[in-house]
Order: structure tokens, then sequence, then C-alpha cells
């Protein structure tokens, strides 16, 4: 488009007609109502609503006809001179003019008209006659209306523009035109880059047209007779204006065409106001009895829409005009009318519409005068502070104007704060609004909250001390007063305690989601502080009457306590909402004061005696009398439960007597009464806590002396001879499990770990959550030392008496299998399939007797106590043997031993495991009794050879120790495997720090190599290196030495290559420096086949010396780490390792010498000794033995030890 064609159609759209001034003198200073009962105005109010229906635009899809809409006006109106107001109407001339206003909303799919791919698009649109495409853009274009042109969006193939243009057409000329609208491409500067070949070929026209030009896109016409009287809003195809243009895309327009009065009405705003109020009258006068109850929606009779809008639009009233005056009418129906209850909803649209209309049309109308200007936004300075005064006194009394009973009652409530809420964009429209503090909507909400809630505790009050109560305590008359007041009081916090639960489900989220306000600390922190100062007052009187009854068993005084403790009771229940607030606990674990945790509402200062969170202060002397009356009446019901059980089961699934059942009962009782206590206060709940506890205790101990004194009295202690089954031992257990589980429990039926938390966080005392559920566990330790000890003198009694019978079937089994065929046979070759059948049958007295004794006690006892009873005798069972095995057959054969430990591993297990049903082999196997036997046994059973490379192994361990601050020297060897040659390479290299045992003050040393055990090989001989001269850091320069030994050989754990260092001695015995071993299994060429690094075949070894003293000292040593030691036995382990089953007899050597030495660290040297007597092999190591002990310097050896403890 050229530019100048562009500048003047802009020039034509911003023309405007010349203002008219408003004159309103002659209604100025009266209301509404006042208007509407003076007759020239209800006249001239006639007459204009019945020419507006007259001189509408007639369309087939009006839904009412003109004669319809003036009967309806004659109705509201109710005016007689209707008929004449009528003829002058239609004798009038109507309005030619008619106002068309098309609103360019958007468009999509536009075709691409610039070398980019996109376009520029704008419209220009013009009331035109016809349908054809007409060139607007021509500078001779003369048509009989102006053409418009919207704004250009750039690059853009789906703009959106959403303007509004405005046209005044002649009625005559509605039907014969039509609203053309012209999608262009703007072409103004389009320096766009050239895309793909389409793009080029838009480029070259471009640069063969002359000049500017604007490219079309499409065009769309719509006949002004095909819109509706409500307007027409659609989307429409776009059309090329030549055969030859491709076209594509669509465009949506809105079209409303009104009629319009020729004259200005100057007091059409008001003519307006006084139809609508005029309707509202008539509508109101429709609504029966039953749509009185309910809130009037404000919807009119269905005629007096089109006539509103046609008179809105007719007489040119604005938006923001016509939002004002619906707001005006209606409130002040709403405020004045006693039927008019006006919809909330309702109310919060016209305020929205209100809004919408202000931020679209406010700017507009302060630039025009065309409307009349009685109804500005200052009127809303009177008609919102009325409206916000009436909704504050709703909320207050929301819970009779929003009860549950009436119909829609939330969405009422919501609506209503939403008004509230919108009032306050209304600033925007009315600045002066702001210093109104009505507007101020929390603060003001919350203020009529807590002013209805003080309300509702006078009416609940008032309606209870109404009521008339019983006479409790007829002989005192003064107490039956305060009696009355009491429970008066109790049915008031009930009542509110009922009400304030089921308000907070009802009313808070409907405040907290709309105007985010936390109705229920509202409501709560003004109810806390009505009873607070009340229910202080009451109890003070209450306190005097429980300390004038005195003693704890006064029937007076029982009585008025539990009407106390019911206050007691629902006070708490009304405390326990504040966990549904913001508000702050004011207590001693809590600093601060009681708050909402919100910057707009402060709780009113409270003295702290009156803060409903202390109510727990009221009844400390009650506290105390509840808890001493409640043990010493449980310890009495205790004795007279055990005197009257007969001691029978009460059938047959239940496996203890009525006194246990009840027992619990009363222990139970005592837990409620805890559990309903819930003493606030965290501190006094710990002490508490710790006396209750002790009371429980205390009163199941009570009943375990009870029961202990009834077995005494049927003589079950006194019983000698042959172990028999009773009723009464198996009912007496059962019952003292039945009271020591449900003892057990109590710390979580307390909810211990809870108060510990609380104490925890105290910031008053230094004690720790860890602290307090250490200080409980201990107290109910200490505590459950009598009722255990108890069960356990029962139990233990079972073990005793089976304990002679025991050791008995235990000799007889020693006797039968140390001369058995398998035992004699065992030189000649070991038959581990007869050495088990022959433990098995010698054990079966015993496990025969065992079976009847268990299998009488499984159908009497219980199940904790039958594992119980079933694990002593396990215990006993291992003792049995132990006694028989290790002390009084000590100098037998391994074979012994070894079915010893069978029958240990095998048959006593087995039975107390019974399939799983019994005890579980992890916990017989953590029986410390059972690993000393079994690891005893295991290594007496051992082969000797196995037992010498076990004191190797164990020499090397304690070697090992030595290496950070070693004692008696070093020893530095080289060592190195041959596999070729099977053979070990040792060279001597050095020593040094060794112990000056000669009078000069040095050492004349020398190093003896040999293997160990020597049996296992060839080569027994010992290898000499030469004597060094009076040195304590000897070089030995001798060659390697060659020693035969197969591969197999080394690689077992416990081969060893013995250094023996000696200081030479021309007279005498040479004296032993220290001996060191060396696992012939870690060197190179064993332990890996690569021997290339010969540095790592250099080995510096810590000399050790195994005199008397040094075997004291490690005595020692080994019996601090026994004492230490808390897991002698990892579980996982023993159970598939330690189930003996001579399975290994037939290996040559043992193949897992490590597990010998575990669990306990036990003598193998000790071990041989004892074999001495009876094996050659022993008998020749033992020798061996004592012979280096005769070498070693006693003396010497103590200073050296001392020297180096001294040293650490």
């Amino acid at each position: 488009m050229p530019p100048k064609r562009r500048a003047a159609i802009r020039s034509r759209e911003g023309t405007k007609r010349p203002s008219l001034p408003i004159v309103d003198d002659q209604y100025d200073g009266l209301t509404l109502n006042d208007l509407l009962s003076r007759d020239d105005f209800n006249l001239s109010l006639h007459f204009s609503a019945l020419q507006a229906i007259d001189n509408r635009l007639k369309t087939p899809s009006q839904k009412f006809q003109d004669a319809q809409l003036f009967e309806y006006i004659q109705r509201v109106v109710d005016a007689e001179e209707h008929r004449e107001v009528l003829e002058r109407v239609h004798e009038k001339t109507r309005s030619q003019e008619c106002r068309v206003k098309v609103t360019v909303i958007r468009a999509e799919k536009l075709a691409a008209k610039d070398t980019d791919g996109t376009s520029d698009p704008y419209c220009i649109l013009s009331v035109v006659k016809g349908t054809n495409f007409v060139s607007m853009l021509r500078d001779d274009y003369k048509g009989d209306y102006p053409v418009k042109m919207t704004e250009a969006k750039e690059s853009n193939l789906n703009p959106e523009w959403n303007e509004e243009k405005e046209f005044r057409v002649k009625r005559g000329e509605i039907t014969t035109c039509s609203i053309q609208v012209q999608v262009w491409d703007q072409d103004v500067g389009n320096d766009k880059k050239v895309k793909g070949f389409k793009g080029m070929g838009r480029f070259m026209k471009e640069r063969m047209q002359l000049g500017e030009v604007d490219d079309h896109i499409g065009f769309a016409s719509i006949p002004l007779s095909s819109v509706p009287a409500e307007g027409l809003e659609k989307w429409t195809k776009l059309k090329p204006s030549k055969l030859v243009e491709t076209i594509s895309g669509r465009i949506k327009v809105q079209i409303d065409v009104s009629a319009i009065q020729g004259e200005r009405n100057q007091i059409a705003d008001l003519q307006y106001a006084g139809i609508l109020q005029l309707c509202i009258d008539h509508a109101l006068s429709r609504r029966t009895g039953s749509d009185e109850e309910e809130c009037w929606s404000g919807e009119l009779c269905t005629q007096a829409a089109p006539i509103l809008t046609e008179f809105m639009t007719q007489h040119r009233i604005d938006q923001l005009t016509g939002a004002l005056i619906r707001w005006e009418v209606y409130i002040n129906a709403h405020m004045t009318e006693n039927d008019c209850v006006l919809s909330t909803k309702f109310i919060f649209d016209l305020l929205k519409k209100l809004d919408e209309a202000s931020k679209v049309q406010n700017r507009i109308r302060e630039a025009s005068q065309l409307c009349a200007s009685r109804y500005k936004a200052e009127m809303l300075l009177d008609s919102i502070p009325l409206f916000l005064e009436q909704s504050y006194r709703k909320i207050a009394n929301h819970r009779e104007v929003f009860a549950k009973t009436k119909k829609n009652y939330i969405v009422e409530l919501g609506c209503l704060l939403k008004c509230l809420k919108q009032i306050s964009s209304l600033t925007r429209l009315c600045p002066k609004l702001t210093d109104n503090k009505l507007l101020e909507v929390e603060v003001n909400v919350k203020r009529a909250i807590e002013r209805g809630t003080e309300e509702l505790y006078d009416e609940v009050y008032n309606s209870m001390n109404e009521q008339q109560l019983e006479d409790d305590l007829e002989d005192d008359p003064i107490a039956d007063a305060e009696l009355k007041e009491v429970n008066s009081f109790c049915k008031v916090c009930s009542h509110l305690h009922s009400k304030l639960s089921e308000e907070r489900q009802l009313y808070q989220p409907v405040f907290q989601t709309v105007i985010n306000i936390d109705y229920f600390t509202t409501v709560y922190d003004a109810m806390s502080r009505k009873l607070g100062c009340y229910g202080n007052q009451k109890m003070k009187r209450a306190r005097e009457i429980m300390s004038s009854h005195g003693k704890t068993d006064n029937p007076q005084n029982e009585m008025y306590t539990s009407s106390v403790f019911k206050l007691y009771i629902n006070l708490k229940q009304m405390d326990a909402l504040k966990k549904h607030t913001c508000l702050k606990r004011n207590r001693r674990n809590n600093q601060g004061s009681s708050t909402v945790d919100t910057d707009s509402t402060q709780s009113k200062h409270t003295p702290a005696d009156e803060e409903l969170e202390t109510y727990y202060e009221w009844f400390r002397p009650a506290l105390l009398r509840w808890l001493q009356l409640s043990h010493i009446k449980t310890k009495a019901h205790l004795a007279t439960a055990v005197e009257m059980d007969e001691m029978k089961r009460l059938d047959d699934i239940v496996k203890h007597s009525s006194s246990a059942i009840d027992t619990t009962a009363c222990l139970q009782a005592v837990l409620d009464f805890w559990r309903n206590l819930q003493w606030p206060d965290a501190v006094d709940t710990y002490t508490i806590s710790f006396r209750l506890i002790d009371d429980v205790v205390n009163s199941a101990e009570h009943y375990a002396k009870l029961v202990h004194q009834k077995l005494n009295s049927v003589g079950f202690y006194d019983l000698e001879g042959q172990f028999d089954v009773t009723q009464e031992l198996c009912l007496a257990l059962n019952n003292l499990e039945h009271v020591k589980s449900f003892v057990d429990s109590l710390t979580q039926k307390m909810n211990i770990e809870s108060i510990a938390e609380r104490v925890g966080e105290h910031t008053e005392i230094d004690l720790s959550k860890e602290d307090v559920i250490e200080k409980v566990e201990t107290l109910m330790s200490s505590a459950m030392i009598g009722l255990k000890k108890t069960i356990q003198i029962v139990t233990d009694k079972v073990g005793d008496k089976m304990k002679p019978d025991m050791l008995r079937y235990c000799r007889e089994f020693a006797n039968k299998i140390r001369g058995d065929s398998a035992n004699k046979s065992h030189e000649n070759g070991f038959d581990r399939k007869k050495a088990r059948q022959n433990a098995s049958q010698a054990i079966r007295p015993l496990m025969s007797y065992l079976q009847d004794n268990i299998q009488s006690l499984h159908g009497w006892l219980c199940e904790p106590n039958f594992y119980r009873v079933l694990e002593i005798l396990w215990i006993e069972s291992v003792r049995a043997l132990k006694t028989v095995a290790i002390e009084e057959f000590v100098h037998e054969k391994p074979v012994f031993f070894n079915q010893c430990r069978y029958v240990l591993s095998q048959q006593f297990m087995d039975f107390y495991f019974a399939d799983g049903e019994g005890i579980s082999l992890e916990r017989m196997m953590e029986i410390d009794e059972y690993q000393m036997l079994n690891a005893e046994l295991k290594l007496r059973g051992v082969k000797t050879v196995d037992l010498i490379r076990l004191f190797y192994y164990k020499m090397y361990q304690d070697q090992q120790d030595m290496e950070a601050a070693p004692i008696f020297g070093l020893l530095d060897v080289h060592v190195v495997y041959n596999r070729e040659e099977s053979q070990l390479e040792v060279g001597v290299l050095r020593a040094e720090n060794l112990l000056p045992l000669d009078i000069n003050g040095f050492s004349d040393p020398f190093v003896v190599v040999r293997l160990e055990p020597d049996v296992m090989f060839e080569d027994k001989k010992e290898y000499k290196t030469g004597v060094q001269k009076k040195t304590l850091d000897p070089l030995f320069d001798d060659e390697p030495f060659i020693i035969k030994a197969p591969l197999s050989t080394c690689s077992l754990e416990g081969v060893m290559l013995h250094f023996g260092v000696y200081d030479h001695d021309f007279v005498g015995n040479n004296d032993l420096e220290g001996e060191a071993v060396l696992p012939l299994a870690a060197i190179q060429g064993v332990a890996t086949e690569d021997t290339r690094d010969r540095s790592r075949s250099v080995y510096r070894l810590p000399l050790n010396n195994y005199a008397k003293t040094e075997r004291d000292e490690r005595s020692r040593k080994k019996l601090q780490r026994l004492n230490t030691r808390v897991n002698l036995l990892k579980l996982e382990d023993a159970i598939t390792v330690d189930r003996y089953t001579f399975d290994d007899e037939d290996d040559e050597y043992c193949s897992d010498l490590g597990s010998y030495n575990q669990p306990l660290e036990l003598d193998p040297l000790g071990m041989l000794q004892n074999r001495a007597c009876h094996d050659k092999l022993a008998n020749t190591f033992t020798k061996y033995r004592k012979k280096l002990d005769k070498l070693a310097d006693e003396d010497r050896i103590s200073k050296a030890i001392a020297a180096a403890n001294g040293g650490r």
C-alpha cells in the first residue's frame, strides 16, 4: 500500500464526533428510589423503554416479538397511561442510524507472500455494497463508509489482532451491505532473506513491480443481514480477489449490529437504572415462599435481558457505566429489601464484571464525555463499605447464615469470601477506597470470626447452665453444688469440642483456599481464651474440695475425683485441637508465647495461669491421688486373683490359669489410664512414666512372688529323686510368662520413644533422646530383675532335677565307646561308619530319657516357656558331656573325643533343633559352654602331626604380632622354591638386635635351619651356619642350603621352615637367642610360579623365645583377649563347618588348620603332652620342645620383656 493511502485511512479512522455536555441539574441529589416516586421520571423512563423496543432491528432470530416486550414493560412499570405512551412511541420516527461493531480476532494458515516464507499481515475493513471484492486501497476509492485498518503483524502466518472497529450504518442499508475484511501483506522496507525456490520467485516478482505494493492475501464478506440480534462470532474462509490468485487460510471476526438513538438522552443512565430496579422488583414479587428461604440468584424474567441490552446499546451506555449501574441497583436491593438476599455467587459476578469493564473502558470514559456522568466510580465509596460491613456480620454469624442445613452453604460462603477478595481490585477504579479500613479484608475477617466464636461460647455456656443436673452427693450440698459446676463446665467443653471439630472440616478449607486465612487457628485461639479464663476459676475451687476430702480412699473424694478426671479428658481433647492450628506451644519444652504463626493476627494477651494449654496444672493434686490409688487397688486385686486361682487350665488352647488373665487386665487398666492421661508437659510425663513403669513392674513382681509362694505350698522345691512334670509347675511358668510378655512390651505400649523425643527437644534439661531411652531401659531392666529371677528359679530347677540322670547316662555312653572296636582298630584303619553307629547306640538311652520328659513339657508349657526350658536342657546336656569327656576321660585317644564331638554336634544338636521346631542352630552354637567344649573336643580329636602343625601355625601368628616391636631381635633370610628340582634354596643373611647372652655383653650367634613338622619330609636334617664371634648384629656368608621338599607338602598350612638362633658356648649347652618360622606356602615358587623378582624372596622375621617367662606373659595376654571377646564364633561358618561327621578322618593331613584355632586359643602343646604316654610322635615332639626350653636364659629373657613393656 502506498504510504499516502495508508495515512489517509488512519486519518479517517481517528475522526470523532463532537462530545455533548452533560446536564443533570433536574435530578441532582435525588436517589433512585426518589426518582421512581416521581411521575415525570417514570413517564420518561416508560417512554424510553418502549422506544428502545420499537427502535430495535428486527431479525428472524429474535426470541420475543415487540408485543411481548411491550406487555412485559406494562407489567413492570404498572402505568395506566401505557397505551397513550405506546402510541406516542409509534408516532415518533424511528432512528435511522445503526451501529456496527466489528472485532477482528485472529487468522490462521495464511498464504506466505514474503521471500522468507512468511507474511506481515494486516487487515483493512469497511462497510460495502454487496459481497464482491472492493479495491479499498486505491487512492481514488470513494466508498460511503470509512476504511479502517489493523496493526501489521510481522512474519506471522497465524496472527492475532483482537482489535475493535465501529461503523455507523443507515438502517435501510443493513439488508444490502456487508462487512468486508481484506487481509494484506505489508511490504514497506522488506529486506528479508530469500528462502527456497518459491522465495526466489517472490523476490523476482517484487523486483519487477514498480514502487511499494502490498500483496493481497485474501478477503471475506459477511452480510449484515445475517447477523443475529445477539451478535455473530465465526470463522470465515478467505477468498481471492482474482481468479488467478492462490489463497489459503481463514479469519475469525465478531460482529454486533444494533440500532442507536438519534438524539442524545441526557438521563439515559438514570433511566437504565430505573428500568433495572423495576425489573428486580417484578422478579422479587414473583418469588414464592419456598424460594424466599433460599438466596436469590439475581435472575430476571427472560424478557428483561433483551430490553436492557437494547436500551444500553441504543443510548450508548458504555460497559463500565452499565457495570456500575448494575452493581449499585442490585446491591441497594440486597442491603435494603428483606426478601432480597442475593446469592453471593451473583454478587461476585457483578464485582468481576465491574472489574473487567474498568480495565477496558475506564481510560476511554475519562477521555470522552458521551455518557451521563451521574454513575461514577466515586459512588463505590458508599456502597462498598456498606456491603463490607454486612459481609463481616455474616462471617461473624456464619454458623447460622451458612449452616450445613442450607443449600449450597459452602459455595455461598466461598463466593462471599471471593467478593471480599475481588473488592480489593476496585481500588484501581476508585483509589479513595484504599483509605477505608474495611478494605483490610484479612484483619476484618479474622476479627469477625473471633467475635462469632466468643458469641458461640456464651450461647453454649448459657444453654448448659439452664439444664437441671442430678444430685450426686446428697449428704454434702456444698460439694454437690460444686460438682454441678464441674459437670456443667465438662458438658460445655464436650459440646464445644464436637462443634469445633465439625467446623474445622466444614469451613477451614474454604477460608484457606479462597483468602488464605487459617480459619481454625483464629477460632481455636478465641475459644481457648474463653475456656482458659473460666476453667481456671472453676478448678481453683475444685482443688480446695479435693484437699478437704483428705485420704485417697475417701468415698467422697473418689466420686469428686472421677468428675474432675472427666473434665480433664474434655479439656485435653480441646487442647489437642491445637495441633490443627498454627499456634505455638507456650510450655516449658517450647519457649515463647502462644501466638498465631502469621503476621496479621496475634493472640490477645492472656495471663499464664488462664491459658488453656496450661490446663493440666489445675489437676496436679488429682494426678498424684490417681497414681497412688491405682497402685494400691491393683496389688489388692492381684492377691485376690492368686488366692482364687485353682491352678487349672482354662481350656485346651489357653495354657495359663485365671490369675494371669486377671493380672494383665489390671495392668492394662493402668495403661488405659496412662493413655487417657497423656500429660502434656514433657518433663512431668518423663517423671510420671518412671513412676508408672515402676508401679506396673512392681505389681508384676508382686504377682510372681505370690505364684512362687503357691509353688512352695505344693512342695515343688522339696521333691527329690526322679524328675516328674507337674501341672502346677507348668501353669505357674505359663502364668509368669503371660504377665512377663505384657510387661516386656510396656515401653511400646507407653510410647516411651515419643516421650524421649519431647524431652530431648526440651531446652531446660540436659537430657537427649538416647539418654531418656537408656534410663528407661535401665529402669525396666532393674525393675524386671525380680520377675525374671522368679521365672529363672523355676526353670533352673527343671535342669537341676534332670542333671543327675543326664550325668549318669553320659558316663554310660563314655564307658561304652572307650573300648569299642572302632577305637581299637584305629591304628590299622579307621571305620568311620562303625564309629558313628557305636556312638549313636551308646547315647540312645540319654536321648530316650530326654524325649519322654520334653514331650510332657511341650504339652503343658506355652511356647516361650518350652523354649526356655529346652535351652536349659541343652546347656545341661553340654555340661554333662563336658564333665565326662574333658574331666573324667581326659587321657583317651583321639577317636574317643571325635565320637564325643559327633554326639555333641549331630545327636544333641539334631535332637534340640528338631527339624526347625526347636532351638535354632545359631542359638545353640552361640552358647559359651558349647563353643568351649566343641573347640576342645575338636583339638583333642585331631591327628598328632596336625597338632604339631597347629603349634607352628600359632607360633607364626604370635610372630606376626611382634613385627611392630620385636623383643628378641630380627633375622633376615632369603628363601625360594625351585619347582623343577622340587627343592628349597635357603640363605641366612643377617640378624640384628640379638640378646647379649655372654658375660662380655655380646653373643656368638649361629642359625640352625630345619623343616617342621619333620615327620612330613624325607629330609629331616638340620642345617647350621657358621658361628659369628662377639656380635649382636651378625652377617652370615654361608652358601645357601639346598633342602629337598615336595610341592604338595609345602603348600599345606602349618608346614614351616624353622630358624633357631643360638649363642655358641664352648662349655655346656648353647643358649637359645630366639626362634622364627616361615610358612612354606607363602614363599616364592610355592605361592607363585614366578621367581624372577629376587627382592621378594627376602624375609625379615622377628625372633621369639618360648621360655617359661615368655609363655607366662603370653598366657596372661591370651586370658585378657578371651575376657574381652564378645562373639566367640562366626555362626555362618560354624553351621556348615563345625557339624562333625568323621568325613575328614580319611585325609592324610588336615586341610583347614586355621579352623582348629577357633573359637578358643587352646594350647596344642598341652594336648601333645597328654598324648605322650600312648603316642610316639607326640612323645618325640614334646621332648624336643623341652630341650629348647632348657637352652633359654630365663633371667635375660625376663629383663628383655620388662624393658619392652616399660618402653611401651
